[in-house]
């Protein structure tokens, strides 16, 4: 939400484009978990690994919760 009203605010930060996201296997808005380790598809039951700060956001990664 920050990246989205100022995207400079935590320019070093890769996670903040994350409520930009929607998931490439299902279609659904995603989400980051709290301890910032995975991106979540609460619609659909799935999350991606976030590997080096990264979402690895790949249809192969997708996982169930």
């Amino acid at each position: 939400k920050d990246f989205v009203n100022n995207p400079l605010n935590l320019p070093g930060d890769n996670l903040n484009v994350v409520p930009l996201l929607h998931c490439p296997k299902s279609g659904p808005p995603v989400k980051l978990s709290e301890d910032r380790q995975m991106v979540i598809v609460p619609k659909a039951g799935l999350y991606y690994p976030v590997k080096n700060d990264i979402p690895n956001m790949l249809i192969t990664e997708a996982r169930s919760l």
